[in-house]
């Protein structure tokens, strides 16, 4: 519905608003540009795709329906989860997806599929640009603290989830799906390794978070994910983002 430049900037897209006939849940304004979308606090996009959202699609039940969540709603680093793992302790950028997830997979109107990526690498690298964009610049520098792993995903592999799921859409109503790779990967020597990859002329340094969004990024999630193997057989493909991050800073120094 939406892009963002590097920048942080919208790119506008046409908006379609909803036309079902109902008006919009608690007093809030129709959805009739982008503006309006990006301006909706937590709280009232929940209301919008609950109370909204969710009865104008009721006239397609026929049709399965997968929509995508945040690997980082899950828990933070101490502990070891998988799919069903119950959700505890919620990092606060994403808590407002937990009731918008349980209305997808339990509306009895929707045939509803969760699919819950881990931090997405490779093409135009996705949230890791920005760590990109500062080696490019001569200085390798990323949010966080030492001694972190990331639990990840490569695009392609993440395409080919979807795929197996829509295939089979009909039979996993209710599932959530979590998309990463088999093992974790270590910040510090992701960190080491652009480094020298780029020529950056100066050590790798940590910045301390100062938003929701940075402090989300520092997170450790040691995750255990086995539905879509079993299920869809699905097996990430593509080489982790450290033994090919010269072929991924390649791609995205391509794509800017």
């Amino acid at each position: 519905m939406n892009g963002a430049r590097e920048d942080g900037s919208l790119v506008e897209y046409e908006i379609i608003p909803f036309v079902d006939g109902l008006m919009p849940p608690q007093g809030l304004q129709p959805l009739v540009n982008i503006h309006v979308i990006a301006s909706l606090s937590a709280a009232h996009a929940t209301a919008y795709i609950i109370g909204h959202a969710g009865k104008g699609l009721a006239q397609f039940s026929s049709s399965p329906h997968c929509t995508s969540s945040v690997h980082g709603i899950l828990s933070f680093a101490v502990d070891v989860v998988s799919d069903t793992t119950l959700i505890t302790k919620p990092i606060d950028l994403v808590t407002w997806r937990i009731p918008f997830e349980q209305a997808v997979i339990g509306d009895p109107n929707l045939n509803g599929i969760i699919v819950c990526p881990a931090l997405v690498y490779g093409r135009t690298a996705s949230i890791l640009a920005g760590l990109f964009r500062s080696a490019s610049e001569g200085k390798v520098a990323w949010y966080g603290t030492p001694r972190r792993r990331y639990c990840l995903v490569h695009g392609d592999d993440l395409a080919d989830l979807y795929v197996r799921a829509v295939e089979k859409a009909q039979v996993l109503g209710g599932q959530i799906f979590d998309a990463a790779n088999d093992f974790k990967e270590s910040v510090d020597e992701l960190l080491q390794r652009l480094t020298e990859i780029s020529g950056a002329q100066s050590p790798y340094e940590y910045i301390p978070p100062s938003t929701l969004f940075e402090t989300a990024i520092c997170i450790t999630v040691l995750y255990r994910p086995y539905l879509a193997r079993a299920l869809l057989g699905w097996t990430p493909r593509k080489p982790g983002l450290a033994d090919g991050l010269e072929i991924y800073y390649a791609s995205w120094s391509a794509s800017r």
